[in-house]
């Protein structure tokens, strides 16, 4: 039997200093059928840039969303 697919959201605005241990610990996640969506909210500290060359981008499950402008959590999810 097919397990259904698990979404996990990331949203993440100005988080550089904490995102690579939220992302590290999703990926070790052991679900067979996950889907993990990373929102970067357009960061001024780095984190987009960091995320868009993580070990993470070639990961099947990851997914990386980049907002061009600010749009806040409501608008982000």
């Amino acid at each position: 039997m097919d397990q259904p697919i698990v979404s996990i959201l990331c949203l993440t605005y100005n988080q550089r200093k904490f995102v690579e241990q939220g992302l590290s610990s999703l990926a070790k996640q052991s679900y067979p059928n996950l889907e993990i969506i990373v929102v970067d909210d357009a960061s001024k500290d780095g984190t987009d840039l960091w995320l868009k060359q993580c070990k993470w981008t070639t990961d099947p499950r990851f997914q990386f969303i980049f907002n061009q402008k600010n749009r806040g959590i409501g608008a982000s999810l």
